[in-house]
């Protein structure tokens, strides 16, 4: 059976077509494209606290074989990364600062995030003497979790409104409440 010459051109026309499509298809969708092609290397910052999170290699895997991504993150604070010019001169592809406040300030710095997501939240970490740890333990603000550790349900303590002599600590008068500002 012959093909006709409008037949051969409508075929190569139609596969031009589909090689384009398809080609800025995976262009835009990394999940896809990691499987077939070279993953995409991406520099940018993180803040401190996601750094085990990074230096994890099942993470890395994780990124480079499901969605071809390999990133070369580099800590910085969180506040920094969206604030010191020395940083941004780097023009990094990602930032991940440690709070969705930290997103308003970048774009008050002039940044302009294509997208931004909270995809991790951290726990707050607290440090303190032992005996303000006890007072807290008698009190009933915290719970022992093995070793030098504690838990603390830092929302049903602000939200119950607690006074501190309850904390079992005399010369410390007042009620326990959150205390937030702006960063600029």
């Amino acid at each position: 059976m012959a093909v006709s010459r409008r037949a051969l051109g409508v075929g190569l026309v139609a596969a031009s077509v589909a090689g384009t499509g398809g080609y800025l298809y995976l262009r835009e969708h990394p999940e896809i494209a990691g499987r077939f092609g070279e993953p995409k290397k991406l520099f940018g910052f993180a803040g401190g606290e996601k750094e085990g999170f990074l230096a994890n290699g099942r993470v890395h895997d994780l990124l480079e074989r499901r969605f071809g991504l390999v990133l070369d993150a580099r800590r910085a604070g969180s506040v920094e990364m969206v604030r010191e010019r020395a940083l941004l001169d780097q023009h990094p592809q990602f930032l991940w600062p440690s709070s969705s406040v930290l997103v308003e300030v970048a774009r008050s710095s002039g940044l302009k995030p294509s997208r931004d997501q909270v995809i991790f939240t951290s726990p707050i970490v607290l440090y303190s003497w032992d005996r303000i740890a006890d007072g807290l333990v008698k009190g009933g603000f915290a719970e022992p979790a093995g070793g030098p550790r504690y838990t603390v349900d830092l929302l049903e303590t602000a939200e119950s409104g607690h006074r501190r002599r309850k904390l079992d600590r005399p010369g410390c008068p007042g009620s326990l409440r959150p205390r937030t500002g702006r960063l600029d």
